[in-house]
């Protein structure tokens, strides 16, 4: 082994990692690691965002009572974000978080997508046949 190695131990759970591996988060501490990815990758980097319709029931799936079975499932929206250097984390949006999710995400997109850039404008002449 390399003693530089030694005297520095890399210990499960450092930032990195936990950064890396974040997982599923509430909806404030998603939009709050949203803003800080945006803000990382302002200049240079990309951030995609997926959204899913999922299906989630509030009780266990193995019930031998028949009545929590057929419970209907409440719909949700599933929200996932892939950043540089392997940054994952996603959340849940119920359906009663939903306005105040959109409002929160839209205000985010106007403050920080103002990098993008302009596409160059074509412009298509007609062509008139004579006949």
């Amino acid at each position: 082994p390399n003693k530089q190695q030694e005297a520095t131990p890399q210990r499960p759970g450092t930032k990195e990692e936990d950064r890396r591996k974040m997982g599923r988060l509430e909806i404030d501490p998603f939009l709050t690691q949203l803003a800080a990815l945006f803000k990382k990758t302002r200049n240079t980097g990309s951030v995609f965002v997926t959204m899913k319709k999922v299906s989630v029931t509030q009780t266990p799936r193995r019930r031998k009572n028949k009545e929590a079975q057929t419970e209907r499932p409440e719909d949700c929206c599933l929200i996932r974000v892939q950043g540089p250097a392997g940054v994952k984390f996603s959340t849940i949006i119920r359906t009663k978080d939903v306005v105040k999710f959109q409002v929160s995400y839209n205000n985010m997109l106007k403050v920080y997508t103002d990098g993008l850039k302009a596409r160059a404008a074509t412009t298509k002449k007609k062509v008139i046949k004579k006949a």
